[in-house]
């Protein structure tokens, strides 16, 4: 079903991976809403907008990794700021942050240790279908 090479779906693409409603992409391309429905039912039209969508992502990730030195030196800084609600919040901040970060490295680990015992007790991906 699928047709390669039409006209606007690197637009429609974009749009759509960006996080743009069915109307809003509608808009954004000046293709219509219902050939925007008839373009998500093709399978392969999918997943290029969710590679779209995760290449996005890692870019945006790229960037935060990139500026989140400098934004940790500065919170310390205003860790020694004249104004005490300052020091607070970047003492709240650094605090909070720290935690979601404890807490999502404790879930990977458990996630990997789940994952180690399910492949040492040859629980593969074939194992479970064979329940439903």
């Amino acid at each position: 079903m699928a047709r390669f090479g039409r006209r606007n779906d690197a637009k429609l693409i974009t749009a759509l991976a960006g996080g743009a409603s069915i109307r809003g992409a509608s808009r954004l391309t000046g293709i219509s809403e219902r050939t925007i429905f008839r373009r998500l039912e093709d399978s392969e039209f999918c997943q290029q907008v969710a590679d779209a969508r995760k290449e996005m992502l890692e870019r945006a990730i790229a960037t935060l990794t990139a500026v989140g030195t400098r934004a940790a030196k500065r919170l310390e800084k205003l860790l020694t700021a004249k104004s005490e609600n300052v020091q607070l919040g970047a003492a709240r901040t650094i605090l909070e942050t720290l935690v979601k970060a404890r807490q999502g490295d404790d879930v990977d680990q458990r996630l990997k240790a789940i994952e180690r015992n399910v492949q040492q007790r040859g629980m593969g991906r074939g194992y479970f279908s064979q329940f439903w």
